[in-house]
């Protein structure tokens, strides 16, 4: 949405879909303003209860890597109009209900807490109601990557998920250098940020699920850049070593 567009307009008077959740069968995003900040919450479509069914089963078979997902000081998850945590293992999901609020502060005006709820908030809602990757091991992984696809020539898929699982674990900071991308360039900064996988996929014999705190780490991109100038790539500590000498 651009400024010309939010021109007069309040926070009240907007609503947002993610892509391909269309009405009667989708997921909307009502965001709003409080006396102390600004708010969103969903509210899934009369016809959407195999959206809800998605989330539950997503909880069910792979609840490690949803309750990351969801645990944020900024959200509410209420299911069955209960919080999820007070919810009984058996239940079923009839009902799901997400909550974000961020208080706004001198620094930052209303619009502004508004596109830092939603850039939290869209991809929380499109990790959470499409398909997980069913987790076997005994520790909990990320999400499969290294896939190849062919188009003009070969890549590896590389998941979303993981990349939100690390920098949420890591925070958006250079493991090599140190770099704090929005020290220098403000709210837009951590969105510059790269995450390498220590095992380069092109190394990998097939497909497998990653795990986002122990085989990847975020490196601004020139680290990002130095790391793969050799095969196999510098590592995090080797990049330091060679800032240091």
């Amino acid at each position: 949405m651009t400024a010309s567009s939010r021109k007069g307009k309040r926070i009240e008077d907007f609503e947002f879909r993610i892509s391909g959740l269309e009405e009667p069968n989708g997921v909307s995003l009502k965001i709003f303003r409080t006396p102390r900040g600004v708010a969103g919450v969903t509210h899934f479509d009369l016809f959407s209860r195999d959206l809800v069914k998605r989330a539950e089963l997503n909880y069910r078979e792979n609840r490690d890597e949803v309750i990351a997902l969801l645990s944020s000081e900024q959200l509410t998850v209420l299911v069955n109009h209960s919080a999820l945590s007070d919810v009984v293992a058996e239940t079923a999901w009839s009902n799901l209900e997400l909550r974000w609020f961020i208080a706004e502060n001198e620094d930052e005006k209303e619009w502004g807490v508004a596109e830092e709820l939603l850039t939290a908030a869209i991809p929380t809602l499109f990790d959470l109601l499409t398909e997980f990757e069913v987790n076997t091991e005994s520790q909990p992984v990320g999400k499969t990557e290294g896939a190849v696809t062919v188009a003009t020539c070969g890549n590896r898929k590389r998941s979303a998920t993981n990349r939100t699982a690390c920098l949420r674990h890591f925070g958006a900071v250079c493991n090599a250098c140190g770099l704090k991308p929005e020290d220098l360039y403000g709210a837009e900064g951590p969105s510059i940020m790269h995450v390498h996988h220590l095992t380069p996929l092109a190394a990998m014999e097939s497909p497998r699920a990653l795990s986002p705190i122990d085989e990847l780490v975020p490196l601004c991109p020139n680290c990002h850049n130095f790391a793969h100038k050799r095969n196999p790539p510098f590592s995090p500590e080797e990049i330091r070593d060679q800032i240091s000498s």
